[in-house]
């Protein structure tokens, strides 16, 4: 247990060490243009979640305003989220 508990600690110093000399090393610009990348991605991953719970939201309404006007309406078969349905594919 001790030694394998001392291997794991070896590996993680080897590794937060590369990270921090691959941090230490870049330049003002390298450094704004890997938080502006990061940025643009988080931000789409959020745009995305929140279209998700949107889509979701609103389709229960829909759906009931289609069948009210037409209840022989044949169903997409997307998911609540908007996603096409797995079987599609």
């Amino acid at each position: 247990p001790d030694e394998n508990r001392r291997n794991m600690v070896c590996i993680i110093s080897y590794i937060s060490n590369i990270v921090f000399s691959f941090f230490a090393n870049m330049k003002i610009n390298q450094w704004l243009a890997y938080m502006v990348g990061g940025s643009g991605v988080g931000y789409g991953f959020v745009q995305s979640k929140l279209k998700g719970k949107t889509i979701k939201r609103l389709s229960k309404r829909v759906d009931e305003l289609e069948k009210g006007k037409n209840p022989n309406k044949i169903s997409s078969n997307l998911t609540q989220k908007g996603k096409t349905n797995r079987r599609d594919k």
